[in-house]
């Protein structure tokens, strides 16, 4: 439906803001883990933005660098990176502080 309302050159953002709101489906589960970690992923992201590139600028794969495709690589890689550290640091570090605020 969200295709077609952009096809149309209309985006109605209200049904964008009811599919973020939802928890039932897959996009609001999504929209929910991401709140879940975001502090984490805020943390993280720049650091491993910086070092990924930093990275890829001392090795063979400067080749690519200016390819299109390889920069929506390269962006969905390192955000697969973040996501990860983020959830990791969430579960086993911000957890550990938050039960412990929960006591006092």
């Amino acid at each position: 439906m969200l295709v077609l309302l952009k096809a149309t050159g209309v985006v109605s953002w209200k049904f964008v803001l009811a599919a973020m709101q939802t928890a039932r489906g897959p996009l609001g589960k999504a929209f929910a883990f991401l709140g879940y970690i975001s502090y984490g992923l805020y943390l993280v992201n720049w650091f491993v933005f910086t070092k990924c590139d930093s990275f890829l600028e001392r090795t063979a794969f400067q080749l690519h660098l200016h390819d299109p495709a390889w920069l929506v690589a390269t962006f969905i890689a390192y955000s697969a990176i973040s996501v990860a550290i983020a959830f990791v640091s969430r579960r086993y570090m911000e957890e550990r502080f938050l039960r412990l605020k929960a006591h006092t």
